[in-house]
């Protein structure tokens, strides 16, 4: 069941990646805070300025934009530790693993359901 469970969650994230390689997106344009339960914490971006991830939302295939609220599960494949995935956002090439807002909300209500 469990394992069942983690699947469908992890069919529901996606992959961005960001580089820091033109003058505009030297910035990831993002603000983050942390949230989850203290074994599997996450990065809730709360807010989107100019920079490489508002350039990549513009750009971005249908359904793969990042809004705000939205979970950052990992960070260049570290996940857990937010003061290491922090770390990693510093890099000049950022690989997030999103989870939309209205996804992990759902897995919230239907988790304690």
């Amino acid at each position: 069941r469990g394992a069942a469970a983690s699947d469908h969650q992890a069919a529901h994230r996606h992959l961005v990646r960001l580089q820091r390689d033109a003058p505009d997106m030297q910035r990831l344009g993002f603000g983050n805070v942390v949230a989850g339960p203290p074994h599997a914490p996450v990065l809730i971006i709360s807010w989107i300025r100019a920079g490489a991830l508002a350039t990549w939302n513009a750009q971005a295939p249908e359904g793969m934009a990042v809004p705000v609220q939205s979970a950052i599960v990992s960070v260049n494949g570290v996940s857990g530790n937010v003061q290491k995935m922090r770390e990693e956002l510093r890099a000049q090439e950022v690989e997030l693993e999103i989870l939309a807002p209205e996804r992990w909300r759902y897995a919230q209500v239907t988790r304690s359901a």
